[in-house]
């Protein structure tokens, strides 16, 4: 079966219009894409290989024990990233998930939520001392990418997200995408394509320092580029 990404699912078992049309303008206006389940089961939930964003609707009864223990079990084998419970005075809900009160200012208290978190990766990004992106755009010129290229600023960003998390390249993050959307005034489907474009462009012109005879995919190129950096790279965190 083939799994997709997915950017967020809101769940409601009561099938809230109303709730569900606010979420979804909320997150839409975060390059977010929506969609909304009445359902919590094992094989809804595995269609997907990622799902940033696992909303819950519990304004009027929350989930049984055994879709938790799923959606549990899903965010620690890392399919969903993170879990945001909306709840009502009626439905206090207490747990180790981001929890949102829902009130005639529900819109605003979820708008300002996702400002602050993407405060928090602007802040990630920006405690990097800027011999992160000189060793990195170093590497990069050196690659044959020309600094005149619309993706290179992405790349350099991406590098440093996942140096920083001492991670490979495996699913994509909607997370990663959308700071970068939001931070370049782009989409997310644009700010892959552009990514794309750029790691080909440099393919196009790569000179013999170009790591690749073939022009190489999105994943293979940043799971060499980390390999190649994350020594240098991770060595001045300490030092800056």
């Amino acid at each position: 079966m083939i799994k997709n990404s997915c950017g967020a699912l809101f769940y409601s078992s009561e099938r809230n219009i109303l709730l569900a049309q606010q979420v979804k303008n909320v997150l839409n206006s975060k390059s977010v894409v929506t969609v909304c389940i009445d359902n919590i089961d094992n094989v809804l939930l595995n269609r997907y290989s990622n799902i940033e964003f696992l909303v819950l609707d519990f304004t009027r009864n929350v989930l049984d024990e055994k879709s938790m223990s799923l959606i549990q079990t899903l965010r620690y084998d890392g399919v969903i990233n993170k879990v945001i419970v909306i709840f009502s005075k009626e439905t206090a809900f207490t747990n180790n998930l981001y929890s949102i009160i829902y009130d005639d200012n529900f819109e605003i208290h979820f708008k300002n939520f996702f400002d602050k978190f993407m405060e928090s990766m602007v802040i990630a990004f920006d405690v990097c001392s800027c011999s992160w992106r000189k060793i990195i755009s170093n590497y990069l010129c050196d690659c044959g990418f020309s600094t005149k290229n619309g993706g290179f600023l992405m790349i350099v960003d991406t590098l440093i997200y996942f140096i920083d998390r001492n991670c490979a390249v495996r699913n994509f993050s909607k997370e990663l995408y959308v700071y970068l959307a939001n931070k370049f005034r782009s989409t997310v489907a644009g700010v892959e394509i552009t990514v794309r474009k750029t790691i080909k462009n440099a393919f196009i012109h790569r000179n013999e320092n170009f790591p690749f005879d073939h022009c190489p995919t999105i994943k293979e190129f940043f799971n060499y580029a980390i390999s190649q950096l994350y020594d240098e790279v991770i060595s001045t965190k300490v030092v800056n």
